[in-house]
């Protein structure tokens, strides 16, 4: 990366859920252009790590599995 640092803008739709990381340290995403995700890297950031949880947590996962008894959730 360049030592003055730079923008990283990834092909991933801006949405609620994602959490990013560079070297360990959780960073905000930003929306870029509206759409997708951007993260601003330090100089030297040598690691991006980008997670997913969807909103609402296992509870939302959790309670449609059980009210259709789905064997993929079990």
């Amino acid at each position: 990366l360049r030592a003055a640092g730079a923008t990283l803008v990834r092909r991933e739709l801006f949405d609620a859920g994602w959490t990013a990381e560079v070297d360990g340290r959780e960073v905000p995403i930003a929306g870029h252009r509206g759409l997708f995700q951007a993260i601003a890297l330090p100089p030297g950031a040598r690691e991006v790590t980008f997670r997913y949880a969807p909103p609402g947590g296992c509870s939302a996962w959790c309670g449609r599995c059980a009210s259709r008894n789905s064997p993929a959730c079990a």
